[in-house]
């Protein structure tokens, strides 16, 4: 079990680089960094950690390594998220703009034809 933890996060690490360093990830890829997330810790709670003096302090580098990237991520994720807020908001006021501009043209078509 501790070459599979251990390589579990240390797989955890690369994936997390990996969304770190890509400029704008896509939802899949946020999504599979999840589940890998999930499933690693879910194996390292259900493992315990290694007894092995040598083995817990490199689990425990790892998961403090992890937890300075994901500090990094939530940062992404929050300006991801800033980012898409403005950008519904200018979809919004098009999409009013439009509509306004689409009933107006209603009306005209309308006046004409009476």
């Amino acid at each position: 079990m501790r070459a599979a933890v251990t390589q579990a996060l240390e797989d955890l690490v690369a994936k997390t680089r990996e969304i770190l360093v890509c400029p704008d990830p896509q939802p899949d890829s946020w999504e599979c960094y999840r589940e890998s997330r999930e499933a690693i810790f879910s194996l390292l709670r259900e493992s315990g950690f290694p007894v092995e003096p040598e083995e817990e302090i490199a689990v425990r580098r790892l998961i403090e390594e992890i937890s300075r990237q994901e500090a990094c991520l939530r940062d992404k994720i929050q300006e991801k998220l800033g980012n898409l807020r403005s950008e519904m908001a200018g979809l919004k006021r098009s999409h009013q703009a439009v509509t306004g501009y689409a009933s107006s043209q209603r009306v005209l078509l309308l006046e004409r034809s009476v």
